[in-house]
């Protein structure tokens, strides 16, 4: 139905036999392409001639030998090589040759495509491809383009703030320095299956509040405080969220003896030192002592041993002081021979993180000057912020 073609007659002239010029795809070239004898071919020795251009196919040639059609059973072609079954006949003074070659249409050129020429999409839709492979763009939904591109973020300064169905996968960051409220649109509107990320880096604290009659994990209003977040979800009537995590930078140390540490007189609480350093990812420690700067809940254990024998029925002691005085302590019973001794402790307690801070400190009751070993793995200090 595209194509462009010619009917004509065989040679003898008598309409019982037709050949059918196939010129190609509708706006294609038509090429002539003229022979003279003596100049392109000699007549009666002369089998092929070389055509300007190669043709499609074999059916888009039309050629005449003085004006008279030559049938396609008495030749073949080759790219541009057009053969004959035999030499040019003597005497024929032109040989004329016509034939369709395609032209590619309907192919925009690069950079000439403009938005105007595209179909209308619809609202909070992206072009793309979601189907794995490579293929045809396709219309994505703002969920779909939110899955592939990653975890958008958009920062709320005013209240109330309701979440609508915009924002399904995004971070919702509250900063505001008062109280802030995130009004839920309702469940069944949002549909099962919407979630959103929720964080508070304001110094007011940021209420949930669902929609109506709703809960979030059963309660009416969900409270984030500063640098706390959460992930919300719902089932289609109420919500559920993963609790209110503490987003701040967990602060914790480990240090431990590198050295003997001697000197320690009996019946006297020593503060031991710590000369090595492993790690302190919160900066709380230095001068020997922990010094929370992010209030919370903190968890400190430390171990000591002691580098020398102690004297029979000696009680020794490890203590955790709080700004300078003794806050807990692990004391040991009177040994029953002269044996080598060792302790650790373990607490949990809340730092202000603006001044607290945690020492070791440790006491024998032998009648001579004791020293504690130096073995890293015997006499150690660690801490850890676990919570708010």
């Amino acid at each position: 139905t595209d194509q462009g073609l010619v009917l004509i007659p065989d040679a003898d002239k008598t309409p019982d036999d037709w050949q059918q010029i196939d010129f190609g795809p509708v706006g294609g070239n038509l090429n002539v392409d003229n022979f003279v004898d003596g100049t392109d071919y000699t007549s009666g020795t002369t089998t092929a001639l070389t055509l300007t251009t190669a043709p499609v196919t074999e059916n888009n040639l039309f050629v005449q030998f003085d004006g008279v059609t030559q049938h396609h059973n008495t030749y073949s072609l080759s790219g541009v090589t057009l053969t004959f079954d035999a030499a040019i006949p003597l005497g024929t003074a032109n040989i004329e040759v016509q034939y369709g070659t395609q032209l590619a249409i309907n192919t925009p050129g690069d950079g000439t495509v403009t938005l105007a020429k595209m179909a209308n999409m619809a609202t909070d839709s992206f072009l793309g491809r979601a189907t794995a492979g490579s293929g045809v763009p396709e219309v994505l939904s703002a969920s779909t383009a939110r899955a592939i591109l990653g975890l958008p973020q958009s920062i709320k300064t005013a209240t109330p703030y309701t979440v609508v169905a915009g924002d399904v996968g995004t971070m919702l960051i509250a900063n505001l320095g008062s109280a802030i409220t995130f009004d839920l649109t309702a469940a069944a509107t949002l549909g099962a299956g919407f979630l959103a990320f929720i964080k508070n880096i304001g110094a007011g604290t940021l209420t949930i509040d669902p929609d109506g009659a709703e809960t979030i994990d059963g309660s009416a209003t969900m409270a984030l405080a500063q640098n706390e977040w959460t992930m919300i979800w719902t089932e289609g009537s109420n919500w559920r969220s993963l609790g209110a995590i503490d987003g701040n930078v967990q602060p914790a140390f480990s240090v431990h003896k590198s050295g003997d540490q001697s000197g320690i007189v009996a019946d006297t609480l020593t503060k031991l030192t710590w000369p090595t350093e492993i790690f302190d990812t919160g900066g709380i420690f230095a001068s020997d002592r922990a010094t929370p700067t992010v209030a919370g809940t903190y968890l400190f254990t430390a171990g000591c041993e002691w580098a020398s024998t102690l004297d029979a029925d000696d009680p020794t002691r490890i203590s955790i002081f709080k700004n300078g005085s003794e806050f807990k302590r692990d004391r040991g019973g009177g040994l029953p021979s002269a044996t080598p001794a060792g302790h650790g402790i373990t607490i949990e307690d809340y730092a202000n993180g603006s001044g607290d801070y945690y020492e070791v400190f440790v006491a024998h009751s032998s009648t001579t000057t004791q020293d504690v070993a130096g073995n890293s793995a015997a006499t150690w200090f660690m801490g850890m912020r676990i919570g708010p």
